[in-house]
């Protein structure tokens, strides 16, 4: 898991160019949480287009039953 810190960290620190809410830019906390917000509530399509390494992050792990099998 300490690898998917340091993901999210890495991506985060990329700076404000790819903060698509202002919130983001908060902390690397706030980012994920906007980023996965984003990504469920509206269309996962849009963080594709706007940060397609944050869409990746969020599509491999985050929303991937397969890879929550394999963490728990």
């Amino acid at each position: 898991m300490a690898e998917l810190g340091q993901e999210i960290n890495d991506l985060y620190r990329r700076g404000a160019d790819f903060y698509f809410f202002g919130y983001m830019g908060k902390n690397e906390r706030e980012y994920l949480a906007q980023a996965g917000r984003q990504y469920l509530q509206d269309d996962p399509q849009i963080i594709k287009e706007l940060d397609p390494l944050l869409y990746n992050m969020l599509n491999d792990r985050f929303f991937n039953e397969e890879f929550w099998r394999d963490v728990l």
